[in-house]
């Protein structure tokens, strides 16, 4: 209605393209549109261009240039019945040439009456398709150019399970695989042995010169990636005693002057160069190690047996014969961050920033820590 309106009032204040002559309301609906056909044969698509400008210069009559008052009022009221005009088409995809496609016109018949609107013939017409291009088939997944280096390239940053995919199309003009657009179904969190779905588009640039896709999509398996290690079972047998011998060194170190624990609420720390108490081998449970990816770092849990623990103090109580305490499986746990190894199976670095935690008589303290530091 807004451009009913904007069209009266340029015609109205200069030569207008709507004429007043009292024309005929007797009008054909179909002889206003017009269908145009894009795109490739077999997958063509239709769109409905309908001409409301030329119906409403046809309704109102075109004799002497200009806009009476009278039939200012009579594209007023055919506003009304206008607007109610609607079309639409059978068949608007996967459209070849020589197809057959149906417009249907439909429009409000009471406000036709109300206007002395005739509408002659009918309210559909048919339309053949032509002027779709031949299809030209592109390979988006050419091995000579897929996935290569100067070609679609396909790169990846970052370390398994924590990668993330690019994907670069550097074809140039002369090359098809320039009109396509490449995504992957996973762009983040990617880890070695992972499947990417690979999905091919056209441009619209590309779709209209013709061509039409032979697949649309291909699958990429991830490898050669750094990876973190998520549990020291993944080592082979070397590397991960060599990697326990450390820790053991790290527990030794840690523990040369003073070993402290928490046991039955308690903080403990007793002094081992003087004897206070001994402890014998760790034994560090590999099966039990974990990665966690938001700090990159594999937690390690282990046990130790502090044994003949002397306490002159117990609480508020004081003996002044030491009390002595044994504790078995003392729980603790060493973190290494950044722990690599490389795609061959290879510790990546001989570096490894590690740290060992308290330690508690209870286990269940421990799992309750590592919760709230990790998780």
């Amino acid at each position: 209605m807004k451009k009913l309106l904007l069209l009266l009032a340029a015609g109205i204040a200069s030569v207008g393209l709507l004429t007043g002559c009292g024309g005929s309301t007797s009008i054909d609906l179909t002889d206003y549109a017009t269908v145009n056909f894009e795109g490739v044969d077999g997958k063509g698509t239709a769109t409905v261009n309908y001409d409301l400008t030329q119906l409403e210069k046809d309704f109102v009559g075109d004799d002497d240039g200009n806009i009476s008052q009278e039939e200012a009022q009579e594209l007023m009221n055919f506003g009304t019945f206008e607007m109610s005009i609607k079309w639409d088409l059978d068949k608007k995809e996967a459209l070849s040439n020589g197809d057959k496609v149906k417009l249907t016109i439909t429009y409000n018949e009471d406000s036709a009456k109300e206007q002395k609107i005739k509408i002659k013939g009918g309210a559909t017409k048919e339309f053949e398709v032509t002027g779709l291009k031949e299809a030209v088939t592109l390979d988006a997944f050419d091995p000579e150019v897929f996935n290569t280096d100067t070609g679609i390239k396909i790169s990846y940053e970052g370390t398994s399970p924590m990668a993330s995919i690019f994907i670069e199309n550097g074809c140039g003009d002369g090359q098809a695989q320039h009109f396509v657009e490449y995504a992957a179904d996973k762009t983040y969190d990617i880890s070695n042995g992972d499947t990417i779905t690979i999905t091919a588009s056209l441009t619209g640039e590309a779709a209209n010169e013709g061509y039409v896709l032979k697949e649309e999509q291909t699958q990429i398996t991830v490898e050669g990636l750094d990876s973190y290690v998520s549990n020291l079972s993944e080592l082979n047998e070397e590397d991960r005693k060599n990697v326990e011998t450390k820790l053991n060194n790290l527990f030794k170190d840690s523990t040369s002057n003073w070993i402290s624990f928490l046991v039955e609420d308690q903080d403990i720390s007793l002094s081992t160069a003087d004897n206070a108490c001994s402890y014998g081998d760790i034994k560090i449970l590999s099966e039990e190690s974990k990665f966690y990816k938001d700090r990159q770092a594999l937690v390690i849990p282990f046990t130790v047996d502090i044994k003949e623990a002397k306490f002159n103090w117990w609480g508020i109580d004081y003996y002044e014969e030491p009390l002595v305490k044994s504790y078995n499986d003392v729980a603790g746990y060493f973190v290494i961050y950044n722990f690599k190894t490389s795609s061959s199976g290879e510790i990546a670095s001989d570096e490894m920033a590690s740290e060992m935690s308290s330690l508690y008589a209870d286990k269940e303290d421990l799992d309750r820590q590592i919760r709230e530091m990790f998780e």
